[in-house]
């Protein structure tokens, strides 16, 4: 095991830290609380950090040319981070008020991917639920090939973007699809990576420049890195014990942030860490995410 400095950047404590996402234009970090509903920027050289509050569940952020654009129960939307008003873009295609939006991405073709939490599973351990989503004109349209599984999670994609990644977190299963860049399509499942019993559950993950996959081992205070054939190469530990997701940043992707709950409860010693953003030096420089494009 390789321990790592990694460091609280923020003081805030969030309910469901989750989606950071480092904007390079504005040298920035972007993560969300999906409890207490907002969206935040922290940009790290100066400690300056700004809220946009939303007005219902959030599950994900991606970037645009313009700005953000949320995922929220009800629907993907674009936010004007001027005065903070949501557009929409697509309506959440969901009948069950259990079930929410959560995990969006875009691939790298700026296509935007979003999954399905069963809330339920949260509250009383309810299983089933979860889809996976991606916005075709207009309309957010469900991927057949992953179907399934109670919460979306863990997603990315390989370097040539020829893997796509997708964790089922209540089954601590992380799955790997043959992927069209050109088409956006899903071919064949396999299974990547399974987390054993005692090493949490696999949350959210990324992919760095030596395509490597980071997934966050909720509940156990680690971080993975799997090599792109699913063996484990290092694992970090974290200062809380509910990690969410890890994200590269800094001015060469050189920094890992890490979101962190704390809905949870936490041990003693630690009630100012669980839910607090954090930073980590990162032994390899990670990839530039791919902004938003509406693709039709």
């Amino acid at each position: 095991m390789i321990r790592h400095d990694c460091a609280p950047v923020s003081s805030r404590l969030a309910a469901i830290g989750e989606s950071p996402l480092w904007s390079e234009r504005e040298q920035a970090v972007y993560y969300i609380d999906c409890n207490a509903p907002a969206l935040y920027r922290l940009t790290p050289a100066t400690g300056e950090e700004r809220a946009w509050k939303m007005p219902c569940r959030i599950g994900g952020v991606v970037l645009s040319e313009s700005g953000p654009v949320v995922a929220l129960k009800t629907g993907i939307f674009a936010l004007d981070p001027i005065d903070g008003s949501l557009t929409e873009i697509a309506p959440a295609p969901l009948n069950d008020t259990a079930l929410a939006l959560h995990e969006a991405r875009c691939d790298p073709a700026g296509r935007l991917w979003v999954g399905v939490i069963n809330l339920g599973y949260v509250s009383h351990g309810k299983r089933g639920g979860a889809e996976l989503f991606r916005l075709d004109g207009g309309r957010l349209v469900s991927c057949a090939e992953a179907a399934g599984g109670t919460v979306s999670n863990g997603l990315a994609w390989s370097r040539d973007g020829s893997t796509l990644y997708y964790a089922d977190t209540a089954e601590r299963i992380i799955w790997a699809f043959d992927y069209d860049v050109a088409t956006g399509s899903v071919g064949r499942r396999r299974e990547f990576h399974r987390l054993p019993e005692g090493m949490g559950v696999p949350d959210g993950a990324t992919v760095d420049s030596e395509d490597g996959y980071w997934f966050a081992c909720a509940g156990a205070g680690r971080l993975r890195r799997l090599a792109a054939d699913g063996t484990l190469e290092h694992e970090f530990t974290t200062p809380c014990d509910w990690p969410t997701k890890p994200a590269f940043g800094g001015p060469q992707l050189e920094t890992v942030f890490v979101t962190s709950l704390s809905i949870r409860g936490a041990k003693p010693g630690k009630e100012e860490l669980e839910g607090r953003l954090f930073a980590m030096p990162a032994p390899v420089r990670g990839l530039t995410e791919t902004l938003f494009k509406a693709i039709v």
